[in-house]
């Protein structure tokens, strides 16, 4: 059985408001979780709760959150905090940013076929400007030969 204790408890998370409010309200889930780790080499359900960043695109990061957890185990709490904070594991987290990636670039070929759809009515419109400008203006030197007749 698992006794948790909260990580937050007693921590000075630095860093901007925002981001540390959000960590410190990350960080209160148990401190057996490295242990748990260490000792039965399984990544509890836990983590993706802690990290939610690990969970991503309906994938899970599991080599991520065993080095979360390695990193919580030798580091600790605070450190964990401040690096989370200040960004420092932005590195970590980059499975999320790998799924976010897919799902953007699955996007983007609609919005493709929308801006060659975008870019062909609009090479469209330009020759028919260009044909009326051509038009108008032999309609201004057919005038000005009308006016210079009378």
């Amino acid at each position: 059985m698992l006794h948790f204790e909260p990580l937050g408890r007693g921590l000075d998370v630095k860093g901007p408001p925002e981001v540390a409010a959000e960590v410190s309200r990350s960080l209160p889930t148990c401190r057996r979780l490295p242990h748990f780790y260490r000792v039965h080499g399984r990544v509890l359900e836990g983590v993706f709760v802690f990290a939610p960043e690990l969970s991503a695109g309906g994938g899970r990061d599991a080599a991520g959150a065993r080095l979360l957890l390695k990193l919580l185990a030798a580091r600790g709490p605070a450190w964990l905090a401040t690096e989370w904070t200040r960004g420092g594991l932005a590195p970590l987290f980059r499975s999320g940013l790998l799924a976010e990636l897919h799902e953007a670039r699955g996007a983007l070929g609609p919005a493709r076929g929308e801006l060659a759809t975008a870019q062909g009515e609009l090479a469209a419109t330009q020759q028919e400007r260009a044909a009326a400008q051509a038009e108008l203006a032999a309609l201004r030197r057919e005038l000005a030969a009308d006016h210079g007749s009378l």
